[in-house]
């Protein structure tokens, strides 16, 4: 879902951890290194599920850091 130019909330199936440090590369409890955003924002995929078919088009959406 488009909420700026360029930038989405989508799934990020490849992400195991999310949240505050989600944006920049991190390490996760194993060791494994993720990397960070590039401005979307991502959601795990049953959450963008359940938002995508909540959300009216039009919506405004508000980002909170």
């Amino acid at each position: 879902m488009l909420f700026r130019s360029g930038y989405y909330l989508h799934d990020s199936w490849w992400h195991a951890a999310f949240g505050p440090g989600g944006n920049v590369p991190h390490q996760l409890p194993d060791a494994r290194w993720e990397t960070g955003s590039h401005g979307c924002v991502g959601i795990p995929v049953p959450d963008a599920a359940r938002l995508y078919a909540w959300v009216q088009l039009g919506s405004p959406v508000i980002i909170v850091r």
